[in-house]
């Protein structure tokens, strides 16, 4: 069973892609806060991490660049996820996949089961 780390600031999110994606046959481990992302990413190496780009006083992409720069962590695959226009948060150490919020419950499944293979 593929392993899938979600970290949002949305408690609402968080409750619906758990749900969303244990129907799907995926293991899944929250995260409302940024502080412990790397930590917990080194940890359980999970398959994938579906990461928001806005986590309150957090920023998502720090916290990608984090994951793709620690070379215990830089094959994992990351999908961030945002309502902000992609072209607004173009990084040097970009995600592996960008979501646009509202996102299409299929193409997310599709892509997740895509990145996690």
């Amino acid at each position: 069973m593929k392993k899938i780390l979600v970290v949002d600031d949305n408690e609402a999110i968080l409750d619906m892609l758990k749900e969303l994606l244990e129907l799907n046959g995926f293991s899944v481990q929250l995260l409302s806060a940024g502080k412990v992302v790397l930590d917990t990413v080194i940890r359980e190496q999970p398959d994938l991490v579906l990461l928001d780009v806005l986590l309150g006083r957090e920023n998502g992409l720090s916290i990608c660049r984090e994951i793709k720069e620690n070379p215990c962590t830089c094959n994992i695959p990351v999908m961030m996820m945002s309502a902000l226009d992609r072209s607004l948060i173009a990084t040097e150490l970009a995600p592996d996949f960008f979501l646009a919020k509202p996102f299409d419950i299929r193409s997310l499944i599709s892509e997740i089961r895509e990145l996690a293979a």
